[in-house]
């Protein structure tokens, strides 16, 4: 514990930050393990789907871009966790559009012999 005021109260200060910083990256880490998670159950990812994972990317890029801006982490650091996700969402947009533009497409009924 210091003696002087100053110190004292630079103290005060960092508890506080260590908090506001610590609640912020749990933020970022949970947005990130419940985008990973819907990611990684691929038996479950069909174009119904796709809406979800963009409004969990959405809320992933606010919280992210926000710690970045309070400076609690580094601005190569977000733009790095969102650019991971981005990339793995579109591919699963291109593997959807891929398998939707494959799929059996429908014959038309044999005309009858006149």
């Amino acid at each position: 514990m210091p003696n002087i005021k100053a110190s004292i109260i630079d103290l005060r200060k960092t508890q506080k930050r260590s908090a506001y910083n610590r609640n912020i990256r749990s933020q970022v880490r949970t947005a990130t393990k419940k985008l990973r998670l819907l990611l990684e159950d691929k038996k479950n990812i069909s174009p119904a789907t796709l809406p979800e994972l963009t409004t969990h990317l959405k809320s992933l890029y606010k919280i992210v871009d926000k710690s970045v801006q309070k400076g609690v982490l580094k601005k190569n650091t977000g733009i790095r966790k969102k650019s991971t996700f981005a990339k793995k969402i579109s591919q699963i947009q291109l593997q959807l559009q891929a398998h939707k533009n494959t799929s059996p497409k429908e014959t038309p009924p044999a005309s009858a012999k006149q």
